[in-house]
């Protein structure tokens, strides 16, 4: 029998959503693409319901990913929250959580974040848009981030917090409440709205080169582990 949950997570499920937050939710199933699901009635009276975000996998899927780790699937364990099941089998996420492996993939997540970063200054060197550089380069902060909490023992996947703590733990805490600010770029990017101000590309070469001693940081503190 075909099972579908429902799943709440992020700053929604943890109380600590702002005006600028996502509802993010996660749809598991046997099928392919089973967003057909109607969301309507299980999400109504939500906050931030018209930002939704919605990540979908196939059991199979999620198998895989708790057998090597996935940070994803711990973000679930800390602090998802069911809305909605369908199907009497007993088998579900709450099962391939309880069998959710150490992750095993950090040194692909630093070749990755690096990887951008030089599509980054590739961009930046040919005239790109400095606002949208921005947006990348706060993405990667942000997962750098999520990566260095867990590599320190402490994981911790709110925004707010851990870009902060990570940074600071590398010694960069001077850079902590820009890149928090520098998240807006990534906000209106995927929401498709305008920002009245227009970052330098100086600006946006700096967050370049922070980003990359960080993530450098990062690797050495993991290669060391």
């Amino acid at each position: 029998m075909t099972v579908t949950e429902v799943w709440l997570y992020g700053s929604v499920a943890r109380g600590t959503f702002t005006p600028q937050s996502d509802l993010d939710l996660l749809v598991a199933s046997d099928a392919q693409c089973p967003i057909e699901i109607e969301l309507e009635p299980i999400v109504a009276g939500l906050p931030q319901v018209e930002h939704r975000s919605i990540t979908s996998y196939t059991w199979p899927q999620l198998a895989q990913m708790s057998a090597y780790g996935s940070l994803f699937l711990l973000h679930l364990k800390l602090e998802a929250r069911l809305l909605h099941r369908r199907g009497d089998d007993a088998a579900g996420l709450v099962n391939l959580l309880g069998t959710l492996q150490p992750y095993r993939l950090a040194h692909r997540d630093l070749r990755g974040f690096s990887a951008t970063l030089d599509d980054v200054a590739e961009s930046l060197a040919d005239g790109g848009d400095p606002a949208y550089e921005l947006s990348v380069i706060a993405t990667v902060i942000r997962h750098c981030s999520v990566l260095a909490c867990y590599l320190d023992g402490e994981p911790e996947f709110s925004r707010d917090k851990s870009i902060p703590i990570a940074l600071e733990r590398f010694g960069m805490h001077k850079f902590a409440q820009g890149a928090l600010e520098i998240y807006k770029y990534r906000i209106a990017r995927a929401r498709k709205v305008r920002i009245e101000d227009h970052p330098s590309g100086e600006e946006a070469l700096m967050w370049l080169d922070a980003a990359k001693h960080f993530v450098d940081a990062v690797g050495s503190y993991h290669a060391r582990k």
